[in-house]
């Protein structure tokens, strides 16, 4: 029996957690903000994905893995997406949350989604381009697992973490210390909203809400922005004073051929 576990905003990490499950026996796809309680997993083969947040790792999966006991004879996987080939640097925290129970890691390059400061999305094209690039990754990932051969391969930057956590602007302290309440900096253009929800049921900790208008929870924001991308009419912006989404391209990576269960369905927004 095997289980993968999943952190996704804008779909990258969500498409390769689901093309690893669809390659390995006996496996189920779990989302894990469902997940968030104490529990103890002893399944054979136990996966880890998600994506890369400021040189470290969103903290609802740093929660998730804090609040979960892994049985030490599993083969854990962890692979990490990323939007720029140079990002990394989750190796301090895995350690911290997992000790050395990993028995595989590897980044896998998507497409970018980050497009606050002078960052913006990757174009359809090169979002198309990296997941043909990642379906050879995660076919030699797959063979790894199925084998069970044990393999960490982590970037430069992994070693740097006294440097990346408390980096200016981007660096996981950062992160960690201001992120979360920066949802105050979203705002909704109610001339364009067409009130479809699908900000609502894109948000993978539920911190949207509509109540006559689109209210953010301020209780669990990643600053994924999937609320953001995932507009139709792109009424939604973040402006936190100097750095803005306005002009920049929106991302969404979601795959429906991918979608074959019920399961995957309450997923869609991923």
């Amino acid at each position: 029996m095997a289980k993968i576990f999943y952190f996704s905003g804008t779909g990258n990490s969500y498409q390769v957690a689901k093309k690893l499950c669809m390659k390995i026996d006996d496996c189920e796809l779990i989302k894990m903000t469902d997940e968030i309680e104490n529990k103890i997993y002893e399944d054979d083969i136990i996966g880890i994905v998600f994506p890369v947040y400021y040189f470290g790792l969103p903290k609802v999966v740093e929660s998730f893995l804090m609040n979960s006991d892994f049985n030490s004879n599993s083969f854990l996987f962890v692979i990490a997406t990323r939007g720029i080939p140079f990002a990394g640097g989750v190796r301090k925290q895995l350690r911290n949350c997992l000790s050395n129970k990993i028995s595989y890691f590897q980044y896998i390059t998507m497409g970018d989604n980050f497009n606050i400061d002078f960052w913006n999305s990757s174009s359809n094209k090169t979002k198309e381009l990296r997941n043909r690039q990642s379906d050879a990754v995660i076919s030699q990932i797959t063979a790894s697992i199925n084998h069970r051969i044990a393999k960490r391969r982590f970037a430069l930057i992994d070693f740097l973490w006294f440097i990346t956590k408390y980096f200016p602007r981007y660096g996981y302290k950062t992160y960690l210390d201001k992120v979360y309440n920066s949802d105050d900096c979203f705002s909704v253009n109610t001339e364009a909203c067409t009130k479809c929800h699908t900000c609502i049921t894109s948000c993978p900790v539920d911190n949207v809400r509509f109540e006559k208008k689109v209210l953010w929870m301020h209780e669990n924001c990643q600053l994924c922005l999937a609320c953001y991308h995932c507009c139709p009419v792109n009424a939604i912006q973040y402006n936190n004073g100097h750095l803005t989404t306005k002009g920049k391209r929106q991302y969404w990576n979601y795959n429906k051929n991918l979608m074959s269960t019920s399961a995957d369905k309450a997923t869609a927004s991923e």
